[in-house]
């Protein structure tokens, strides 16, 4: 794995992003901008321009959904063991497959603000 980061590093950064979202009592964060996604795991990508969101829960876990061509990038530069794949087509809606994505995590009826942003290279305000 190409990693820019030590383990070390990238558990310090998730673990301050678990415990900000405890402490306002939210149950994850859809990250949709490149680096915010590769602050907490590593992922870079061209395929910045399509549909991806990495969400990390409460309880710590991450994953990514994202296209196929970007699967390999996704393994090779990040600590994300969970990578979803939805397909290009006319048809295709990767946000309806986010929200059943959610509903796994247990995240069904379950509000979240329309905004939380957490700055990248641990900013603060």
């Amino acid at each position: 794995m190409a990693l820019h980061f030590s383990s070390e590093e990238f558990s310090q950064r998730n673990r301050g992003t678990v415990e900000a979202l405890r402490s306002r009592k939210l149950d994850g964060l859809l990250m949709f901008r490149q680096e915010n996604m590769y602050y907490l795991s590593g992922y870079d990508s061209f395929g910045y321009v399509f549909f991806q969101c990495l969400y990390l829960s409460a309880d710590g876990s991450l994953m990514l959904l994202t296209r196929a061509p970007d699967l390999r990038q996704a393994r090779h530069t990040s600590i994300i063991e969970d990578i979803r794949i939805w397909t290009d087509g006319s048809d295709v809606d990767p946000a309806t497959q986010l929200k059943h994505i959610l509903e796994e995590f247990g995240c069904k009826g379950q509000r979240h603000p329309p905004r939380h942003v957490f700055r990248p290279h641990g900013c603060r305000d």
